[in-house]
């Protein structure tokens, strides 16, 4: 299970564990970010484990719908689902994703 001191990036306001290999982090500015670490077949077949970050926003469609949206951070790639997921929580404390509209704009 991932395990993060919340003192490390006070940006989360919110970690929760959907999964062995999802988590969900609300930041301070409120966005919601799925993110699932992905385990590549490729490099399995070759007996190593490579786990890459996908990520997922929550965002509400005009109709008030609320869908993930895939959504672009730097890449987070590592050994394990646990330090991928790890990297990947460090990239949405610090970073907006490529592609959004700044909060409160049109969306």
């Amino acid at each position: 299970m991932l395990s993060i001191d919340p003192s490390t990036w006070p940006q989360i306001q919110e970690l929760r564990a959907v999964g062995d290999d999802i988590v969900v982090v609300v930041t301070e500015d409120s966005r919601s970010v799925r993110i699932s670490a992905e385990r590549s077949l490729r490099a399995s077949a070759t007996g190593e484990q490579s786990f890459s970050a996908r990520y997922e926003q929550l965002v509400t469609l005009d109709s008030g719908v609320e869908v993930w949206a895939q959504v672009h951070y730097p890449w987070a790639m590592e050994g394990t689902a646990q330090q991928c997921l790890h990297s990947a929580v460090r990239w949405v404390a610090q970073e907006r994703p490529e592609g959004l509209p700044p909060l409160g704009g049109p969306g």
